[in-house]
């Protein structure tokens, strides 16, 4: 082979070896539906749930994507939001949708009236979990449900996946603390009132502000759960708006004022005396479907999951209506 042919052949093979370069760049990898997150520790979870709650709705999709999975909050969200509630001709038609999408959408019934949600909408860790609704912590996988989660191992998903909410909730109903192996770990149950007992206001407070067919949520609760021989906290704060097509409230896109602040006692190492928890978020004004913020806390070796609201307040503001919001203390 002569030096041109040579100087020729190698021309050739940078150009191919560049084109295939390109290609690979410019490949657009979809994450699996069953890629799930991984973190190494609860604190990372944690963060990564605290972080995917304030961002806002139109760029949550983005963020899951560079994350790597198909976040089922996310799934949820995107079926909620291909509705036009507006245009709907009859309960049929909406009926019909719900059926169509019943694993992401649930009919709500609070006080004799009706909302349509998301499913886990009241979970802050909705949008880190994938389809299958599966997180890894350490080396535990967790399943996510509505009054807690399952825990087991790698070699387990296939167990954990074929649990049901149906299922789950009998064993909790059963009070059993494993099942086929997995361990079961339940969320403390909510306690409201309307008054302070023995100095405290319970764990879940909500308010309604409505005018006509508009109406403000302000929403704070907290969700307890044991773990690992430690006593893992959820303080978690809503806004949300709301509109009445029908006789159903749907979510809704407003400028939303939110503001929240709490005093909690949690039970404190090996369960003697108390440690307090407090935290508070400044007035912002964002324009989305809601206002959110969680603020998780630990409390390591411990048993007793009790914590109750020592004072909690939260404000939410819509130009729709009046303010709902709540200041106890």
């Amino acid at each position: 082979m002569n030096q041109l042919s040579k100087a020729l052949l190698a021309l050739t093979i940078i150009i191919s070896f560049t084109s295939c370069n390109n290609e690979i760049e410019n490949l657009k990898i979809e994450p699996d539906q069953s890629s799930m997150l991984v973190f190494e520790t609860t604190e990372d979870f944690n963060q990564a749930v605290t972080e995917s709650v304030e961002i806002p709705v139109a760029e949550l999709e983005d963020w899951v994507k560079a994350k790597g999975i198909n976040s089922f909050g996310v799934e949820a969200l995107k079926r909620y939001n291909s509705i036009n509630f507006e245009e709907l001709s009859s309960e049929e038609e909406l009926m019909s949708i719900i059926e169509e999408n019943k694993d992401y959408l649930v009919l709500e019934e609070i006080e004799n009236e009706f909302y349509l949600e998301t499913k886990y909408h009241n979970q802050a860790n909705r949008f880190v979990i994938n389809q299958d609704r599966l997180v890894q912590i350490g080396d535990k996988v967790h399943k996510i449900f509505k009054n807690g989660e399952l825990k087991g191992s790698l070699e387990e998903i296939e167990s954990l996946k074929s649990v049901s909410e149906e299922q789950f909730d009998q064993l909790i109903k059963e009070e059993n603390e494993t099942f086929n192996g997995l361990e079961i770990v339940p969320i403390e149950r909510k306690v409201t009132t309307s008054v302070k007992r023995g100095g405290y206001w319970g764990t879940l407070q909500e308010r309604r502000s409505t005018d006509g067919r508009d109406r403000t949520l302000s929403r704070a609760e907290i969700k307890s759960r044991r773990n690992d021989g430690n006593v893992y906290y959820t303080y978690h704060f809503l806004v949300r708006p709301y509109k009445k097509v029908m006789w159903v409230w749907y979510h809704c896109t407003r400028t939303i004022t939110g503001e929240a602040s709490y005093m909690a006692y949690a039970p404190g190492q090996f369960n003697v005396g108390s440690v307090l928890h407090q935290r508070a978020y400044n007035r912002r004004t964002e324009y989305d479907q809601k206002w959110e913020r969680n603020d998780p806390k630990t409390v390591y070796d411990a048993s007793d999951k009790s914590s109750y609201f020592y004072a909690v307040a939260v404000y939410g503001d819509t130009p729709s209506t009046p303010p709902a919001t709540f200041d106890l203390r």
